[in-house]
């Protein structure tokens, strides 16, 4: 059947992407980084185009009972901070080049 790549992270990427989070929400939106043994399909991208640079951001919203659940729930709210967030990580990987 195939399958989904793991996922590889590059540092630059995720060290912008921590100076956009501690911008947006200040330290208090900074976690510990996770490291999880899925896979994830966007990263067919990274292997179709290896000079992509790449990170995930988990966003803080109360999402319960889990992920991909029917029944899944979150506070929309928390989806404004995300944008905010995405925002400056395009803005500072744009002042960057």
């Amino acid at each position: 059947m195939g399958g989904a790549p793991a996922a590889e992270y590059n540092r630059q990427m995720i060290e912008l992407a921590k100076e956009a989070i501690v911008e947006e929400v200040g330290e208090k939106g900074l976690l510990d980084e996770i490291i999880t043994p899925g896979a994830e399909d966007f990263h067919e991208f990274t292997q179709a185009y290896p000079h992509l640079k790449t990170t995930y951001l988990g966003l803080g919203c109360d999402l319960e009972p889990g992920l991909h659940d029917p029944e899944m729930h979150f506070n929309k709210a928390a989806l404004e901070i995300g944008v905010k967030v995405l925002i400056r990580v395009v803005q500072k990987g744009l002042a960057s080049k």
